[in-house]
């Protein structure tokens, strides 16, 4: 099968951590024999990037569209002309470069998927759009309800990655969306339990302080301050670890590592860890909670729908207040004197898995044009 997969955002070598996830389940569908090639378009205030490369069987293709911010003048948003800068961009270079293509896959509803059903209408072939969005907020205060609702209805299937973001699409936009639930993965090949006292040794830290790890972006709606002041309340306060970025800095003297990490780099930090925090107000489908989970790491989460559906069978998760520090504290607390039991064994969000899934219902939908080209 060959599909065409529209990104707003793709990992390059100047911004190598955007898209990680996208960029992951992509690299899958290739092992696992399909055909894969991105319109990641960029910015024109950006960078210049190659507009054309191959990068791990991937060929991907970075037009530029003109971006024209997000302010609101003379009442109209100016996020929709960008979007719809972004969209012609995308249908105008596949249809001037004569891509062959049996399907089209998109991540999140604007400006991706909304440029996917264009190319859809414009070329025969069947939109598909994962959607892990933590929120449609964004979305519903430049959009009118029913242009929602219309979007989701063009697609031949919409993924939602949680059961409760399956539940919310039906109650905010009514019955009949054609949805199949498919959760978030992990490369199980990456994350997996390890020794601590090894991956303590290759990041060259101690091997004796309990270590207090939170993994996301440095914004108040993920909570690193939060987590940082619940560590601070405790009675010994551990090493702290803050991977990610953002305008919310932590700064405290137990802060032995703060910035990003190469992705395949994270899973030490995850086995280097006694507990892994993340008290988030909103999430789709948290990767970093489920890589913390492939490595049986002992968590302390945010009583939020999609925490309590992960953490309904983890032995080693719990539950908080994520906006009350005294209450994140708590748990860690709990949690540090835990017994560790591996329960990797039962984990159930493979990379692999979500792949399968997703191309085996888009073979589905394309079986009598694929049977007839054969």
């Amino acid at each position: 099968m060959k599909i065409l997969a529209v990104v707003a955002n793709f990992p390059s070598k100047s911004k190598p951590y955007n898209g990680v996830f996208v960029n992951d389940l992509l690299l899958e569908f290739v092992r696992l024999g399909h055909e894969v090639s991105v319109i990641a378009p960029q910015k024109a205030t950006e960078g210049s990037m190659p507009k054309e490369t191959t990068e791990e069987g991937i060929k991907v293709f970075r037009p530029k569209f003109i971006s024209f911010g997000n302010f609101k003048v003379l009442g109209i948003k100016t996020r929709l002309f960008s979007h719809l800068s972004f969209k012609l961009v995308v249908q105008f270079f596949v249809l001037r470069r004569k891509l062959c293509f049996d399907a089209i896959y998109s991540h999140f509803l604007f400006p991706s998927g909304d440029a996917a059903v264009m190319l859809s209408q414009r070329t025969g072939k069947p939109a598909f759009c994962s959607l892990g969005e933590s929120t449609f907020e964004a979305y519903e205060g430049v959009y009118p309800h029913g242009k929602i609702r219309k979007l989701l209805d063009s697609f031949s299937l919409v993924f939602p990655n949680s059961r409760n973001k399956a539940d919310f699409l039906k109650h905010e936009y009514g019955n009949g969306l054609k949805l199949q639930y498919v959760p978030n993965g992990v490369d199980v090949g990456i994350f997996f339990p390890a020794p601590q006292t090894e991956a303590r040794r290759r990041l060259g830290l101690s091997v004796e302080d309990p270590i207090v790890l939170f993994v996301g972006g440095f914004i108040d709606r993920k909570g690193p301050l939060r987590v940082l002041a619940a560590c601070d309340e405790l009675p010994n306060i551990p090493k702290m670890i803050f991977i990610g970025d953002g305008p919310q800095q932590p700064q405290h003297p137990q802060i032995v590592f703060r910035g990003k990490v190469r992705h395949d780099e994270l899973a030490l930090y995850l086995n280097a860890a006694d507990v892994f925090v993340t008290p988030s107000r909103k999430e789709g489908m948290p990767n970093a909670l489920l890589e913390a989970m492939a490595c049986s790491c002992r968590i302390v989460a945010s009583d939020i729908p999609v925490h309590r559906e992960l953490l309904e069978d983890y032995e080693q998760g719990t539950l908080c207040n994520g906006e009350d520090p005294a209450s994140i504290s708590n748990a860690i607390h709990r949690m540090l004197f835990v017994d560790d039991a591996s329960t990797a064994s039962n984990f159930q969000y493979s990379l692999e898995k979500r792949a399968l899934a997703i191309l085996k219902s888009m073979k589905k939908v394309l079986e009598p044009d694929l049977l007839s080209s054969d």
